[in-house]
């Protein structure tokens, strides 16, 4: 539950309903999983009218407060210039795009209407990147990440489908070599198969719209992480198929992989 004493000049979100769900009753909100159920008395009828234009919570009494806190964690509320905030992030950050032509502009105007600067090419300088491959990720750029220190999201178009992730954060998450340990636990001969899958030439076949998700959603986690929010594929990836619904997998470091080493106390 959010601290009151945290919460400073904060107002009801724009679009959020209040309706009233019986005699005795309003409901703030619409979906059931962060509807806010509050009792229709004149008092709490007063502070749902303030709250459209905006109040310090830190001044309510105790059950007024305990009401905007339940409304805070439901995220149906924002603080006054947060959009502002969060642009100024977003403009602040910039992206390091490397791929196909093709999605690399699809994806940089995806960015662009966000409010994220990118540009293409391996750029060291950038706070992030997004690696996007036909095939699997060449494992030369994941390495690159690693040495620079850069968080890296990939995204791979494989076998008709599009994998988005892992978003890699050298010493804090699983990283491509990390997924490939975990795959050679299974299959002990997919070293001798990654290889000659990495950084092929071959054309892949994708549906358009299947890709169109993959670079929105690789959008999003880089929104995400402008906010210093998790994306959602920290340590994982996100598997599209046109055919079934997107899957997500969570990857922990793999203990014979030294992408975490550095973090860890060695005796000396």
């Amino acid at each position: 539950m959010h601290d009151i004493e945290s919460l400073r000049w904060v107002r009801l979100r724009a679009g959020v309903p209040v309706v009233r769900r019986d005699d005795r009753h309003l409901q703030v909100g619409s979906h059931p999983q962060w509807r806010v159920v509050v009792p229709a008395t004149p008092a709490f009828g007063a502070l749902l009218r303030r709250l459209a234009r905006g109040l310090d919570p830190s001044l309510l009494p105790g059950d007024e407060a305990s009401l905007v806190a339940d409304l805070a964690d439901a995220r149906l509320l924002v603080a006054p210039g947060e959009r502002d905030r969060r642009l100024l992030r977003r403009s602040r950050t910039l992206v390091g795009l490397a791929g196909p032509e093709v999605w690399l502009g699809e994806l940089a105007g995806r960015l662009s209407d966000a409010g994220v600067r990118s540009v293409e090419g391996a750029d060291e300088e950038a706070d992030v990147a997004v690696v996007i491959s036909a095939g699997e990720p060449d494992r030369e750029a994941g390495d690159r990440c690693l040495r620079a220190d850069q968080p890296t999201l990939f995204v791979a178009a494989v076998d008709g489908r599009v994998l988005v992730g892992p978003f890699v954060v050298p010493g804090s998450t699983a990283c491509l070599q990390c997924l490939d340990a975990h795959a050679r636990d299974r299959d002990a001969r997919h070293p001798v198969l990654v290889e000659q899958w990495s950084g092929g030439a071959q054309p892949v076949e994708v549906e358009a719209s299947l890709m169109s998700l993959a670079l929105a959603w690789a959008c999003d986690d880089v929104v995400r992480w402008c906010h210093a929010a998790r994306p959602t594929t920290w340590s994982a990836t996100v598997r599209l198929d046109e055919e079934a619904a997107p899957q997500v997998l969570t990857w922990a470091p793999h203990p014979w992989c030294g992408c975490g080493w550095s973090g860890l106390d060695v005796p000396g």
